[in-house]
């Protein structure tokens, strides 16, 4: 499964940051994961019905729009979305359940809590995925009639 992913954080060093321990994840696990990032939160939005994103990151204090806002019109869009906040100040988890995110991660963000982070997410997709029935053909019988037929 390849996971489309955004990370939105006005801080350039902490999307960099992410992003090398989200690349060290992807080589030491095999899975593949697209991360386009954003230092604005309505550079997100208005780019955000062109992209299938999967899992969005986001820091909660940004200038423009704040993360906790961006998340709410985020989640009127796309109820399936994982949230994940980013951020300096756990006081803002509380808050942040009004949008039922998957995750909070508090700054700075270790390589362990990535790990951590994604191997949940990949859980989750691939359950989602593997979503099998099984149907005993033993109690089944052709139609006895074309009236009886249904499709």
């Amino acid at each position: 499964m390849n996971l489309n992913l955004a990370i939105c954080d006005d801080e350039i060093k902490d999307i960099e940051l992410l992003k090398k321990h989200i690349l060290q994840y992807t080589i030491e696990t095999d899975n593949n994961i697209t991360v386009s990032s954003y230092t604005s939160a309505k550079k997100l939005i208005s780019e955000y019905n062109n992209h299938s994103y999967n899992v969005v990151l986001l820091d909660i204090e940004m200038p423009d729009l704040s993360g906790m806002e961006l998340a709410k019109q985020l989640r009127d869009v796309d109820d399936d979305l994982l949230i994940v906040f980013t951020t300096f100040y756990p006081e803002y988890m509380q808050e942040s359940f009004n949008v039922q995110p998957f995750q909070f991660l508090t700054k700075p963000i270790d390589y362990t809590s990535v790990s951590r982070l994604f191997s949940s997410i990949f859980k989750k997709f691939n359950r989602r995925s593997g979503n099998i029935v099984a149907v005993s053909y033993t109690h089944l019988r052709a139609p006895e009639t074309p009236e009886h037929l249904v499709c």
